[in-house]
């Protein structure tokens, strides 16, 4: 695919097969090969315009420094999708980043921030009615308050998605059972 994309001048094509390529090879663990492809398609998908495309190889590059521990590149690279992202409306990968950036300032230590990103996607989670999501978002945000000391908060909020997570037959349901237990206690 990739050949042929070259062959007859398909920069799009050519792009989107070179992201997909990154994808595998962050799959499959190799994340500086994965970076590698990821970073071929970039200027492809700019050069082709296609803002959706280059948002995802942006947010796919961001995984990748993730995944490497080089939070701030990640960050970087995750708060570099958004304006795309809202540029064409894609309110679910939005979503997505938010919590992606969410997820960086809680590893490192800033709840604060964390809390302000991960409530940013909880609201487009819920207006998208992605209940997975919310289960997820909704996780972060009960960690980050029981973290912040603030035990009745971060109940409500794990009550809150425990109901979501039973409603979707969550795999994560008992777990987060098992965490509000451990908290009544």
């Amino acid at each position: 695919m990739l050949f042929r994309s070259r062959q007859v001048g398909d920069k799009g094509g050519e792009a989107t097969t070179l992201n997909n390529i990154g994808v595998v090879y962050s799959a499959l663990g190799d994340k500086r090969k994965a970076l590698d492809y990821f970073e071929q398609s970039l200027p492809l998908r700019r050069q082709v315009g296609d803002k959706g495309g280059e948002a995802t190889t942006i947010n796919n590059i961001g995984s990748v420094y993730d995944a490497l521990g080089d939070k701030r590149q990640a960050l970087d690279y995750y708060e570099q999708s958004l304006p795309l992202l809202r540029q064409i409306g894609d309110w679910d990968h939005e979503a997505g980043s938010l919590n992606n950036i969410g997820g960086i300032y809680a590893a490192n230590g800033d709840t604060k921030s964390a809390l302000r990103y991960f409530e940013q996607a909880l609201a487009l989670r819920i207006q998208l009615g992605d209940r997975f999501g919310e289960v997820s978002t909704r996780w972060w945000i009960g960690t980050l308050h029981e973290r912040a000391n603030d035990h009745q908060l971060a109940l409500e909020q794990l009550e809150m998605t425990a109901n979501v997570a039973a409603q979707v037959n969550s795999p994560n349901e008992l777990a987060i059972r098992q965490m509000i237990e451990q908290l009544q206690q």
